[in-house]
């Protein structure tokens, strides 16, 4: 692979800041690049939470509205379904019903059923 450098300049502060963040989730900051220029060449698009912070202008953290982080939750549990072969329901899921499926399976797990 023939490599390439990129410079940016960055106030101190605010680089000190994120790669403290990266560094915390066991990223280095060219880990961070690289995933990112990955993901634009996979998805020729920009990352939903990049494109808010950058339509803001000041590049200070977006604060999502709740229904999109709800929307964005759903299209995450879904695409894990899919990838999953797990099957997903077609309408709303009784939380006790679901309690209860679980302990059922929990007691068939220790030799209870």
């Amino acid at each position: 692979m023939e490599a390439t450098q990129m410079n940016v300049r960055l106030d101190r502060e605010l680089k000190r800041a994120g790669d403290a963040v990266l560094a915390g989730h066991g990223y280095t900051p060219s880990c961070a690049v690289r995933a990112l220029w990955e993901y634009l060449s996979v998805h020729a698009e920009l990352p939903d939470a990049l494109e808010r912070v950058l339509r803001q202008g000041d590049f200070e953290a977006a604060s999502p509205s709740p229904d999109s982080v709800a929307a964005e939750g759903a299209r995450i549990v879904a695409e894990f379904y899919e990838r999953a072969g797990i099957e997903q329901p077609t309408g709303p899921v009784d939380y006790e019903v679901l309690r209860g499926d679980a302990a059922h399976d929990q007691l068939r797990g220790w030799g209870f059923s």
